[in-house]
C-alpha cells in the first residue's frame, strides 16, 4: 500500500517496499530538506538557507509553521508555547504576522 502526502506543496508517496518517499510527477527521491532544490509551487521561491519557507521566513515566537504551498489544508503554525493553529486560522495569523 502506498502512502500519499506532500513535501513543500509537492505531491510523493512513500514506498513501503523502498522505505523511501518519492515525487509522484517523476518518481525521483524526496532529499532531505537540506538538499531540497525544488521551489514552492505557491510562491514560486526556495526554502531559505535555514529551512523556513521563503514567504514566511523566520517568525517570532513559533517553533514550526508551514504556508501549506497552495493546499490551505496543510498550512500549520506551531508556537514556542506549545499551542497550534491549523489551515485557515494558521493562514491568517500569517497574514496579520507579516503586516
Amino acid at each position: 500500500m502506498a502512502i500519499r502526502a506532500r513535501v513543500r506543496g509537492h505531491a510523493v508517496i512513500y514506498d513501503q517496499i523502498a522505505d523511501q518517499y518519492t515525487y509522484e510527477d517523476d518518481s525521483s527521491p524526496v532529499p532531505d530538506y537540506e538538499k531540497d532544490t525544488r521551489r514552492c509551487p505557491r510562491c514560486g521561491r526556495m526554502a531559505t538557507v535555514d529551512g523556513h519557507d521563503a514567504c514566511l521566513g523566520t517568525l517570532p515566537d513559533v517553533a514550526f509553521a508551514c504556508c501549506g504551498h497552495g493546499y490551505t489544508e496543510n498550512a500549520y503554525v506551531w508556537f514556542d508555547d506549545g499551542t497550534g493553529l491549523y489551515h485557515e486560522k494558521a493562514i491568517e495569523w500569517f497574514k496579520e504576522a507579516k503586516e
